[in-house]
């Protein structure tokens, strides 16, 4: 007696899948019914999708969006794509071809000052700076104390004559 219970449900759910795009795409269906009744009240069914779309998107700018996205906001993560380039060397002060050197020149090493747009000279790694001759070509910079490397080790001047050797005099 179960037997045939069960098969007329599941020659039930097979037929409502049989007709389902007839009932739903077809004519007579329900989006060709919904399609009908927006074109019927034509002016305000395009109000209603305006206002609709306008309080969707002021609901997803007030709600931060990185919710909706699920954004680390404490991770960096940088991807490049490159071809059949190969990296030559990585040193902010070589001018470099290849924007994949450049980036991680940029990512990797930190100017000692930096001058912002405004002609600004902001300190980084130094922490001060003097002239040392009446020309203002040559200034005498001290380092900050707090800087170390990943490994605990204290950074120094000579760290700064390194990175100027191996740009310049190796090569």
């Amino acid at each position: 007696m179960l037997i045939p219970r069960k098969e007329n449900i599941f020659s039930k759910i097979r037929d409502f899948f049989w007709r389902y795009p007839r009932g739903v795409f077809g004519k007579g269906g329900l989006l060709y019914s919904t399609y009908l009744f927006y074109k019927s009240v034509r002016p305000f069914s395009h109000i209603f999708l305006f206002i609709l779309g306008f309080f969707g998107l002021g609901f997803a700018n007030y709600y931060h969006s990185s919710a909706f996205l699920k954004v680390e906001e404490d991770i960096l993560t940088e991807g490049v794509i490159i071809g059949d380039s190969v990296l030559s060397r990585i040193n902010p002060l070589l001018p470099s071809n290849n924007q994949l050197e450049t980036d991680l020149a940029r990512l990797i090493y930190h100017p000692l000052i930096r001058v912002n747009a405004s002609g600004e000279v902001k300190p980084i790694l130094a922490s001060s700076w003097e002239e040392t001759s009446g020309d203002g070509m040559e200034y005498k910079l001290f380092l900050r104390d707090d800087v170390y490397w990943h490994d605990g080790e204290k950074f120094t001047a000579d760290d700064v004559i390194a990175t100027f050797l191996s740009g310049t005099l190796c090569e």
